[in-house]
């Protein structure tokens, strides 16, 4: 009618995907029992648990992805890497995941700076720093958290367009890693 076409889709979504087993490799550290317990996405959850699923989902995994790399860069992995993550599809509905890591070593933080073009606010940039004492593990999360106060200060003074880079220089015979914060306003 009016020119229109009446439009009628069926959809079969088909079985969901779980997750059967779920596999680490190189891990020395922690026991693949203490990652597991980490993800979102658990191996062969029975059907009456209401706070756990196995179900195979795209987003979830990513996500399992990040907070592996997060756990072992807050414990002073900074070197961790994540070298491969497989999902096996068994059957349609079987999957099967593993997670290829690399751990390295932990590394203590021997220097913390901020340098380059700082717009001349040095003194309230190196203030994000008081906290910061050598030898202290290396941990993500405060380095993310730093970056994030550079971000805000310069913001605040007018350059909300600074760009932020960190840049590591190990020293393996020590094992710590100087970090070194590259800001240009």
């Amino acid at each position: 009618k009016d020119g229109g076409v009446d439009v009628k889709l069926d959809i079969n979504e088909g079985e969901v995907a779980k997750v059967k087993k779920l596999n680490f490799e190189g891990n020395h550290q922690f026991s693949s029992d203490e990652l597991i317990k980490l993800l979102d996405v658990q191996p062969d959850v029975a059907w009456w648990n209401i706070f756990e699923s196995s179900k195979f989902e795209q987003t979830a995994y990513q996500q399992d992805i990040e907070t592996i790399r997060d756990f072992y860069m807050n414990r002073g992995y900074a070197k961790f890497n994540l070298e491969n993550a497989d999902v096996q599809f068994n059957t349609k509905q079987d999957v099967t995941l593993t997670y290829k890591i690399h751990e390295g070593e932990q590394y203590n933080v021997s220097e913390l700076r901020i340098v380059g073009n700082t717009a001349k606010m040095d003194k309230e940039l190196n203030a994000l720093l008081k906290e910061f004492k050598p030898g202290q593990q290396f941990r993500k999360d405060e380095l993310v958290k730093i970056e994030e106060g550079i971000k805000q200060v310069l913001g605040d003074n007018g350059f909300a367009s600074a760009t932020i880079d960190l840049y590591p220089t190990f020293d393996e015979a020590n094992k710590t890693v100087r970090l070194s914060f590259v800001v240009d306003a």
